[in-house]
C-alpha cells in the first residue's frame, strides 16, 4: 500500500501500522511531526514501512521534533517494536529558541522499544539550542526514565548533523 500525508497520519497510536510506503512532505510552524504518528502512549508496532516522505519542523516553541515514524513513543509497561523500516526522507527541525529540538530517522525519542533492521538514508538536522540529532533514535528513553531501547542491525547511511548549544548527533 502506497499512502501520500501532509501531516502525520495519528495524533497518537497505540497499536501496529505495516506494510506500507509512506510518500509526500510535511511541513509544521511551532509544532513537532512525524508521518505517521506525533505520540505512542501504550505502545506500537511500526513493521515493513518504507518512508520517502521530507518533514520540517520550525518554530519557537520548546521541545520541537521531527521523525519518519513516531517522535514520541514512551511507555513503562509495554514495548514498542520499529521492524524492517527504511527511511529516505530528510527530517529537519529548525528552532533556533527552542530548548530541546530533536531529530531522527525513525523516532525522535523512544523508551521500552526495539529497533531490528531499521535504515535509514536521508539528512537529519537540528537548529537550536540544546540539539538532539541521530540516524535511527535521537533519545532512547525518556526523561525521568531508566527504560530504554535495543537496536539490532541497524544502519544510518544519511549525513546527521546538529547545530547549537550541547549538538549531539
Amino acid at each position: 500500500h502506497t499512502v501520500t500525508v501532509s501531516a502525520p497520519m495519528f495524533a497518537e497510536l497505540n497499536g501496529t501500522v505495516k506494510n506500507m510506503t509512506l510518500n509526500g512532505s510535511i511541513a509544521a510552524n511551532d509544532t513537532s511531526a512525524a508521518a505517521v504518528a506525533l505520540i505512542s502512549t501504550g505502545g506500537m508496532s511500526a513493521m515493513n514501512i518504507t518512508s520517502n516522505v521530507d518533514i520540517t519542523v520550525s518554530g519557537t516553541a520548546s521541545d520541537l521534533y521531527a521523525a519518519a515514524i513516531v517522535c514520541k513513543s514512551s511507555c513503562i509497561t509495554v514495548s514498542s517494536l520499529f521492524e524492517s523500516i527504511v527511511n529516505n526522507g530528510d527530517m529537519t527541525v529548525n528552532a533556533p529558541e527552542s530548548s530541546k529540538p530533536r531529530a531522527a530517522g525513525i523516532a525522535a525519542i523512544a523508551s521500552r522499544a526495539v529497533f531490528t533492521d531499521c535504515l535509514n538514508n536521508g539528512t537529519v538536522n537540528a537548529l537550536g539550542s540544546q540539539v538532539v540529532v541521530c540516524g535511527i533514535c535521537a533519545r532512547a528513553c525518556d526523561a525521568g526514565s531508566a527504560v530504554e531501547a535495543d537496536f539490532y542491525h541497524c544502519i544510518n547511511n544519511g549525513d546527521v548533523s546538529g547545530d547549537g548549544y550541547n549538538a549531539y548527533a
